[in-house]
């Protein structure tokens, strides 16, 4: 049996291995902005003014929106990512940094990557049941053939 000493890579060196790939992934640009706010929120501003000011000389730039919606786009970042919970996480609305510069709150955590719900498999089939609702004997050959019951 032979041994390949030096074995030539079919991707010429452009992809990396899953668990390279994994290991050097950057940050999101939503993870940028919450360690940005965090940062600015260690500061302590004076006020939400202040604050947004601290976000502006960190490098984002601060977009504000009609009804007080506040936006920020990271360096290198194609589009606005808004300033509230549902995009950010718990603890990164608004109202909620200006509690923090009000004193009234702590700091917002960063929230954990946690895994996807795992997926519920639905294919188990009650024959009997499928029978009763009128299926024919096609219908009960090919669940058996497919072992769905």
């Amino acid at each position: 049996m032979s041994v390949i000493q030096n074995p030539k890579q079919h991707s010429k060196g452009r992809f990396l291995h899953y668990g390279q790939w994994v290991g050097e992934k950057p940050p999101s640009a939503q993870q940028r902005v919450r360690l940005a706010i965090i940062a600015a929120l260690e500061k302590k501003p004076a006020d939400f003014v202040a604050f947004l000011r601290l976000m502006e000389e960190s490098g984002f730039a601060v977009k504000r929106g009609r009804g007080g919606v506040v936006s920020f786009l990271a360096p290198g970042q194609d589009k606005y990512t808004r300033l509230r919970a549902s995009t950010l996480g718990a603890g990164f609305d608004p109202e909620d940094i200006r509690a923090v510069i009000a004193g009234e709150r702590p700091l917002p955590e960063l929230p954990k990557d946690a895994p996807p719900p795992p997926r519920q498999v639905g294919l188990i089939i009650d024959i009997q049941q499928r029978m009763a609702e009128g299926k024919g004997p096609a219908y009960e050959r090919w669940a058996k053939v497919y072992n769905l019951s």
